[in-house]
């Protein structure tokens, strides 16, 4: 199911805490070059979660947004998290449009 989302979205942002990353979140991001912004609780174990084979792509902002807790969560995600994803997509977009510049301007 998140293979298909990502081909609707300009990326994702995914909270990777708990025991284990979202073994779909990874397939995902070895074959989809969707932006992913990743958070996590600042309870989890830092460094399982540097180890991952999600941060193996570039594609995958590194490193995870922190939070202590849903509020600072809530208050955060905007300003954070969409502005950093935003700014990925562009960087994307950017690439993409010099390394194919014929295709600019085509629906």
């Amino acid at each position: 199911m998140l293979h298909r989302l990502s081909g609707v979205v300009n990326f994702i942002i995914a909270d990777i805490s708990g025991p284990e990353i979202a073994p779909e979140l990874i397939t995902l991001s070895k074959r989809d070059q969707t932006p992913i912004i990743p958070l996590a609780s600042t309870q989890e174990d830092t460094q399982s979660l540097r180890n991952s084979p999600l941060f193996a792509q570039s594609w995958v902002y590194r490193p995870p947004f922190f939070y202590q807790n849903s509020e600072e969560l809530r208050t955060t995600l905007t300003e954070r998290m969409v502005t950093t994803a935003q700014s990925r997509l562009l960087e994307r977009q950017q690439l993409l449009e010099r390394l194919f510049p014929y295709l600019q301007g085509k629906p």
